[in-house]
């Protein structure tokens, strides 16, 4: 679960997102919006507003988001198209280029 904050309206939101390891102390996420034209809108809210938390099972973390660059978004990308198919399936439905959100785990609450 993301909570994050509204870019215009600063209200606190909670989205359900599927997440990937990166490395001991990050996730990623994507930006799909299931291959919608449109970023989804709790990725402008990541960018306005990237300190936040997520629960992960049953821990809830601080974390600190940031959009990968273009070398690291790639190498997410690739390695998730090759091992899951809704991500493949997401990313072959749009033409936009999908941000990956890297949400480095700070500190457990």
């Amino acid at each position: 679960m993301l909570h994050h904050f509204g870019a215009k309206s600063g209200s606190e939101r909670v989205t359900p997102l599927a997440f990937w390891s990166v490395s001991d102390n990050a996730v990623a996420v994507l930006a799909s919006n299931r291959g919608a034209p449109r970023h989804p809108d709790w990725y402008y809210n990541l960018v306005a507003h990237p300190a936040t938390t997520v629960e992960i099972g049953a821990e809830t973390w601080s974390v600190r988001a940031r959009v990968a660059a273009a070398e690291e978004r790639r190498n997410v990308t690739d390695r998730l198209v090759a091992e899951a198919p809704s991500v493949a399936s997401a990313v072959g439905r749009t033409s936009r280029q999908i941000p990956v959100v890297i949400l480095e785990l700070l500190a457990r609450i």
